[in-house]
């Protein structure tokens, strides 16, 4: 690989990857100065460091970013799917961007996936799932939000717990939000 060549033409798919007109708009994505990108341009060096942070970003094949060749997007030459998340925090659940996730690592049977983000974990819940069953869930308890796991008892009860301990209630008391299909930690 040559880096010292290169430059302008990768410059340029990079403004097609993000879908921007002007050099400007790129330099405050990537968060450079004018200077940088003028620099890098008019010497032709190969921005790696670009091409890295725009296929992160952006799903877009990191050969296609650099070389011009193979698929756009290495996923049958689509860009892949972004869905919502948030961050829950002290009962309150805050909207996230919209982030890619390799559709490899959903559960096949996701309607409405979203990825929660609590401390170092990461959850991916269905918004949509209809029936109620044992497992862990995101769950609104009295206006304040929380992961916790959930098992059916008979006439229509449930029992809830966490690590502070747990209780018994009516299933009509609790509004789950999403079951946890997935969770994602960090060491």
């Amino acid at each position: 690989m040559e880096f010292n060549n290169g430059g302008q033409k990768v410059v340029h798919r990079l403004l097609e990857a993000y879908g921007f007109k002007t050099r400007q708009a790129l330099c405050d994505k990537l968060g450079v100065a004018k200077s940088t990108m003028a620099s890098r341009y008019m010497r032709d060096i190969f921005p790696a460091d670009w091409v890295i942070q725009a296929s992160i970003e952006t799903g877009v094949n990191v050969e296609w970013l650099s070389f011009g060749t193979g698929q756009m997007y290495s996923n049958e030459n689509k860009q892949p799917p972004k869905v919502p998340s948030a961050v829950l925090d002290s009962g309150e659940l805050v909207s996230g961007e919209f982030l890619y996730f390799d559709e490899e690592l959903y559960p096949e049977n996701l309607n409405s996936p979203c990825l929660i983000f609590v401390g170092k974990e990461r959850y991916l819940i269905d918004n949509d799932t209809a029936e109620i069953r044992d497992g862990l869930w995101l769950m609104d308890i009295d206006g304040k939000k929380s992961i916790r796991e959930v098992m059916l008892l008979p006439q229509h009860k449930v029992r809830i717990t966490n690590e502070a301990g747990s209780f018994d209630c009516p299933i009509q008391d609790v509004n789950f939000v999403g079951n946890v299909s997935l969770v994602m930690r960090k060491g």
